[in-house]
């Protein structure tokens, strides 16, 4: 079971499934654009459609910081292997193929963009008519890339899913690529300049599963729990602000409280 959480056009990030036994929620990769970044409306290739109105508005994407965002919803077309749901412009297209961990509720689905601007459904339990695109976060272009350093025997998936990189913009670092292992627990190393402040918890992509990886205050990103049944992981859509310091606690509601400890505040 995966929990689908919602950030409100007032603010409010509130969930909407049931997270089991578990009492705690990670918010980290939640990122989005606002209303003033210059948003435009996302190409879907029909059936898929986007502007199904109230509260989940018109899908969308944006070039920002050096790094391209959708903010999607898309629903009614099919969920079949390789099919094709939207069309990104040439000016935000990864340099590779990536692998994105996606939402469908209390599922999970395997959404790849290619080089070619093509985000395309790969995997997943299809139980409802929608997926979430919000969460394809990628740097195009070449500036501010180098490649990522592997531990514990993991490597470069390579084909079209090119090489393990981190890219950083404006303060703002991304990991991208699919490794190829089967040593389930620390998988690379990030540099110093991309190392958080605290402990942070990403759900990451095993195709039709989510695994959950942690990147740690030394840098260390390490899987943790949940999908490891194909020897490979997708670490797409990890994103991480390393310099906290402009950083504002955010305000908790209905008996949340920071988990605290090497997770620090939220």
């Amino acid at each position: 079971t995966t929990m689908e959480v919602d950030v409100s056009e007032f603010g409010e990030i509130s969930y909407s499934t049931d997270g089991g036994s578990s009492t705690t929620v990670s918010l980290s990769g939640i990122m989005f654009s606002a209303p003033s970044d210059g948003l435009r409306l996302l190409p879907v290739v029909t059936p898929w459609t986007v502007s199904i109105g109230g509260q989940w508005g018109e899908g969308v994407f944006v070039m920002k910081n050096g790094f391209c965002m959708v903010d999607a919803r898309p629903q009614g077309g099919s969920f079949t292997s390789l099919s094709i749901i939207a069309n990104l412009p040439e000016s935000c297209r990864p340099t590779k193929r990536l692998t994105f961990n996606l939402n469908h509720h209390d599922y999970t689905h395997s959404v790849d963009v290619t080089p070619d601007g093509s985000v395309v459904w790969m995997a997943g339990t299809a139980k409802y008519t929608w997926v979430s695109l919000t969460g394809i976060t990628f740097a195009p272009g070449d500036l501010g890339r180098i490649t990522l350093p592997l531990l514990n025997g993991w490597s470069a998936y390579g084909l079209e899913y090119g090489i393990p990189e981190v890219t950083k913009r404006n303060g703002i670092c991304s990991v991208e690529g699919r490794l190829s292992g089967s040593s389930w627990s620390s998988l690379a190393q990030l540099p110093e300049d991309c190392t958080p402040s605290k402990r942070l918890i990403f759900n990451m992509n095993n195709l039709e599963k989510t695994s959950r990886v942690d990147v740690r205050d030394d840098g260390v990103i390490q899987w943790y729990a949940g999908g490891n049944s194909h020897n490979w992981i997708s670490l797409a859509g990890m994103i991480i602000v390393p310099d906290e310091s402009s950083a504002v606690p955010l305000e908790l509601q209905n008996g949340w409280q920071h988990y605290g400890s090497v997770y620090g505040t939220a």
